[in-house]
């Protein structure tokens, strides 16, 4: 969900700079503060000289960049879990995503070919995690005390609805991900089996008698024999039925 722009305020400004311990995308994710970039925007500006402020605290440093086998096994095992790469490069000691993707964009040390295949086991991952939310019925009922004292059990819609929420996400996911494996595919190229329209009509009785079909130089391909085709089968398929009405005795 996109979050609403957040104008200036020196109380903002305040915690931000008491939070500057921790990474600025950390801070960022809290409750009421804003993006990354609009503090990027407020350093630049210098707004109340926040920037000056901003610049002067200590900044966690030493964010590794640089590909090491050790990081890249770790981000492996992350992904092949599940786990998204902004949730692992969110830990202590682990680089950033835009690091990791510069390590697949260069193939560094081979290691595009392990990061999508981490990626596919993940997809996997989540399809199991997706059979665990759906048999949870753990909280699909709570208990209410009734004004009698008597404790009755009420459906829960709210934790429903929320497992819903969760399995659509992920399943629209999965479809995208991975189509052919575990989401609905629809190929362009596809012809229908049977082709109701006058020239398809007109091809199926040229090909059951055996004449040239309509449209190689051979036939007439005119609306007006296609539709008389069209007219002929119509007039060998069985007519329906009409109900059968019972006669006042």
């Amino acid at each position: 969900m996109k979050r609403s722009l957040i104008d200036y305020t020196p109380a903002i400004a305040d915690c931000i700079c008491a939070e500057l311990g921790r990474k600025l995308c950390e801070i960022c994710r809290d409750d009421g503060m804003p993006s990354m970039g609009t503090v990027h925007g407020w350093v630049r500006r210098n707004l109340s000289g926040f920037g000056d402020r901003y610049r002067g605290y200590p900044h966690p440093r030493g964010i590794p960049s640089r590909y090491t086998r050790v990081l890249a096994k770790r981000i492996y095992d992350g992904l092949c879990t599940g786990r998204t790469l902004l949730d692992i490069c969110s830990e202590p000691g682990m680089p950033s995503d835009r690091a990791v993707r510069d390590w697949v964009a260069r193939d560094r040390d081979g290691f595009a070919a392990r990061f999508y295949q981490a990626r596919d086991f993940g997809y996997l991952s989540i399809a199991d995690e997706m059979m665990e939310i759906a048999d949870d019925g753990r909280n699909d009922w709570m208990e209410r005390g009734a004004a009698s004292g008597k404790v009755r059990f009420v459906f829960n819609r709210e934790n429903v609805a929320r497992s819903r929420v969760r399995l659509m996400a992920r399943c629209w996911l999965l479809s995208k991900m991975l189509p052919r494996r575990l989401g609905n595919t629809f190929s362009l190229s596809a012809q229908p089996e049977t082709d109701d329209r006058p020239s398809g009509v007109a091809k199926f009785i040229a090909a059951r008698n055996g004449t040239p079909p309509p449209g190689d130089g051979a036939g007439d391909s005119s609306p007006e024999r296609l539709h008389a085709a069209a007219r002929i089968v119509a007039s060998r398929c069985p007519k329906p039925r009409e109900p059968e009405t019972n006669s006042a005795s």
